[in-house]
């Protein structure tokens, strides 16, 4: 499908409280449309292991083990859908981070071997914790393809449905594709250089848990929060039933409960590795703010809290 059909579909007006079928798309939508646009499953998990913890006996290290569900996704996945490993493909291994982004160079090669061109919608998908479909869309988004879109609720809310699944994995060899974007956003990748700099001017959001951002969970060196972030859990952004977003009134809400003010200015977000922040920001995305107000902090706290300088804690 090309762009101009793929965004002629959508077209219609929105019904009172729904989010855009551009940017965010549910199960039935997506069944409809399967030889239509390219679908990628990058379901994953953060595997909690031990807890090491501190001499007063409150505080903690928590370990944890990152894994791609490809097992998983052999054994059923949305029919047509190509796997990408979260831990992995997309990972830049030589920067020293655990989830760096791959260079653009990088991450031509890899949806390129997918099959994934800029001449066709994507939609993405994980279990519909839609964290990992979330760092995804900001990667596709950073290199610049211009229609990408999540499946509401994941692979989850597709099985509730009853709608159809297979066990076929496409042959590599015959999926090769040219992804060449007009242009990319390299801008809305942040440092923490940047950070230092920036985040006076910003909304800085750390989209951890609220033990992690009191300092009493940690996963670096050090526990607690860089100075001026906002808390805001991103699992506040879901609805407790699995079936993905919160809708739109109710996402307005949650940022302006926690003062996010999005239309004034720009907002810088960061989790542990920059992969639930980006959740966080696709949530403001749903909400029309503008991408180059959007900025994720890739190294987050696995860098901001480990690093040698230390600098500041909150």
């Amino acid at each position: 499908m090309t762009r101009s059909a793929a965004k002629g579909t959508v077209t219609c007006g929105l019904a009172q409280d729904e989010h855009d079928e551009r940017k965010l798309v549910s199960p039935r939508w997506l069944r409809d449309r399967l030889e239509e646009v390219s679908v990628i499953d990058i379901r994953g998990q953060v595997k909690k292991l031990d807890r090491i913890y501190d001499a007063d006996g409150v505080k903690y290290y928590q370990q944890v083990e990152p894994r791609g569900l490809k097992d998983e996704y052999l054994f059923s996945h949305i029919p047509g859908s190509v796997f990408v490993d979260w831990t992995s493909d997309i990972v830049d291994k030589s920067s020293g981070g655990l989830f760096n982004l791959i260079d653009v160079d990088g991450f031509r090669q890899c949806m390129e071997e997918r099959g994934v061109s800029c001449d066709k919608t994507v939609v993405i998908y994980d279990n519909g914790d839609m964290l990992y479909a979330a760092r995804l869309w900001f990667a596709m988004v950073l290199y610049g393809h211009p229609d990408v879109r999540l499946l509401n609720g994941g692979f989850s809310l597709w099985e509730e449905q009853g709608l159809p699944t297979s066990d076929d994995s496409r042959c590599m060899l015959t999926l090769l594709s040219e992804f060449n974007p007009d242009r990319t956003y390299s801008s809305m990748l942040m440092s923490m250089s940047d950070i230092l700099s920036k985040k006076s001017e910003a909304n800085l959001i750390d989209a951890r848990s609220k033990v992690q951002y009191d300092g009493i969970q940690r996963r670096a060196t050090r526990g607690g929060h860089i100075p001026g972030a906002i808390s805001l859990d991103r699992r506040r952004l879901l609805n407790e039933d699995g079936s993905g977003f919160l809708p739109p009134s109710e996402l307005r809400q949650v940022f302006e409960d926690v003062g996010v003010r999005a239309n004034d200015r720009p907002t810088i977000a960061y989790c542990n590795g920059g992969v639930a922040s980006t959740l966080v920001l696709f949530a403001l995305h749903l909400l029309d703010v503008p991408l180059d107000k959007l900025f994720n902090y890739d190294g987050s706290w696995n860098e901001y809290g480990s690093h040698a300088s230390n600098p500041p804690l909150g």
